[in-house]
C-alpha cells in the first residue's frame, strides 16, 4: 500500500472484509499513518470502546454524513472546560447560541440509522438572573420561531411541570381589581460601586465597597445616591482644625454604637482600607480614628510626605512619615472609623 501511495495515487477504494484483530480495520489505516483522534486529541487505537465512538460515524449518505458526538465540552477563551455534557442515550449534531441560551440538536441511534430526538437547552450560568430566567426565542428553517422558557437550569427529558391556576380570574371587560402591596421600608443600608461608566457592584459595607471602588477607579455611593467616596479626588495637602473636633472623637474611642450616638452621624468603619483611601474623608473635612499597636490616634491631615496625627486627650498634632503611618496602621490591621452626614429622608 505504501508502494501504491509513493507512486501517485491519489484515490482509491478499499473494503474490509472481516478484521483479525477485531479492530474495523483502524489497525490497517493507523498502519498506512491515518490518525483517529477523540474530541480530547487522544488516538483511538481501535478497540473496544474506542472502536465505538469511531463506528459511530454516518457516512452512508454521501453530503449528509453525520457525526455525533457523545460528549460536548464547554470552554472558555482560554481553553479550559466550564461544563461537560454528556447525554444518556442520545447523541448532539449540532448546537446554537442565542441570548446566553445554548440549544443542542440531538439525535438517537436506532437500527435504522439516526433519528431526532428531542433538543436540550443550556443557560450561561454567569449571566444575569434576567438572563438566566424568563423567555428566549429560537430561530430555525424546521420549527421558524420556538419560544424557550428559560428555568435556569436543565429539565430532565419527560419531567411533568407542575401547573398553578389563578383562584379569582375575571373576565375581559370587567373592571380591574386593584392589588396594594406595602413596601417594606429597607433596613440594610447599601453601597453601590460605580466604576468604568456602569454600576459595577453592590455590598452591605462601606469598606468592602471602598475596596472594591479603590481597585477599579470607581466611587461609592449610597441608596440615595450620595457620594460617599472617590478614588483620587483629594487635597495635595491638607490640616484640619482640631478644635472642632466633637469631644466623642477627641477621646479617640472606636465604638460605633457610643460614636453613632452622640455623633448623631452615620459612622463608617473603614477597617481593611488603606490609609492612602481614608485620607478622602481627612480632604473632605472630617478626622479619622485610627488604631494602632499602642491604642487610637486622630488622623488630622496629611501632606506629600507626612501625617498629621494627634493623640487622645493633647492638644498637639505631630508629623508622623506617610510609609511609616500606612505600615504601623497595616500592623494594627488597618482599623479605621470615620462619619460623614446623610441626606435626610
Amino acid at each position: 500500500m505504501h508502494a501504491v501511495l509513493k507512486a501517485g495515487v491519489r484515490d482509491m477504494s478499499m473494503a474490509f472484509i472481516s478484521s483479525g484483530t477485531y479492530d474495523g480495520g483502524l489497525g490497517f489505516a493507523r498502519g498506512l499513518g491515518v490518525r483517529f483522534l477523540d474530541q480530547a486529541v487522544h488516538e483511538l487505537m481501535g478497540r473496544c470502546e474506542d472502536l465505538a465512538k469511531v463506528s459511530d460515524i454516518d457516512t452512508e449518505d454521501k453530503g449528509s454524513e453525520v457525526f455525533p458526538m457523545y460528549k460536548v465540552l464547554i470552554v472558555n477563551s482560554a481553553g479550559e472546560t466550564l461544563k461537560t455534557y454528556e447525554p444518556d442515550g442520545c447523541y448532539v449534531i449540532g448546537g446554537s447560541v442565542n441570548d446566553k441560551l445554548l440549544t443542542l440538536d440531538r439525535v438517537k441511534k436506532t437500527k435504522r440509522g439516526y433519528t431526532e430526538t428531542s433538543q436540550d437547552h443550556i443557560v450561561n450560568s454567569s449571566a444575569d438572573d434576567e438572563a438566566a430566567y424568563g423567555f428566549a426565542y429560537v430561530e430555525s428553517d424546521k420549527k421558524q420561531t420556538e419560544t424557550i422558557l428559560k428555568t435556569g437550569e436543565t429539565i430532565e427529558e419527560g419531567t411533568t411541570p407542575q401547573i398553578l391556576y389563578a383562584k379569582q380570574v375575571k373576565a375581559e371587560g370587567e373592571e380591574a381589581a386593584e392589588v396594594s402591596i406595602p413596601a417594606k421600608k429597607q433596613t440594610e443600608e447599601l453601597y453601590y460601586v460605580y466604576a468604568k461608566g456602569h454600576l459595577d457592584s453592590m455590598y452591605t459595607t462601606i469598606s468592602e465597597a471602598v475596596q472594591r471602588a479603590d481597585d477599579q477607579l470607581g466611587v461609592v455611593v449610597n441608596n440615595k445616591q450620595q457620594l460617599i467616596w472617590e478614588r483620587g479626588n483629594k487635597q495635595t495637602t491638607c490640616k484640619l482644625d482640631i478644635s472642632t473636633f466633637p469631644d466623642v472623637i477627641l477621646s479617640g474611642k472606636m465604638n460605633i454604637k457610643k460614636l453613632s450616638k452622640n455623633l448623631g452621624k452615620q459612622v463608617l468603619d473603614l477597617t481593611g482600607c488603606t490609609l492612602d483611601s481614608v485620607l478622602y474623608y481627612v480632604s473632605e473635612g472630617t478626622p479619622v480614628l485610627a488604631k494602632t499597636a499602642d491604642g487610637v490616634v486622630i488622623i488630622a491631615g496629611y501632606d506629600q510626605y507626612n501625617t498629621i496625627l494627634l493623640k487622645p486627650g493633647e492638644a498637639e498634632t505631630y508629623y508622623y512619615g506617610l510609609e511609616e503611618s500606612a505600615d504601623m496602621f497595616e500592623a494594627a490591621g488597618n482599623q479605621f472609623v470615620t462619619y460623614f452626614d446623610p441626606l435626610e429622608e
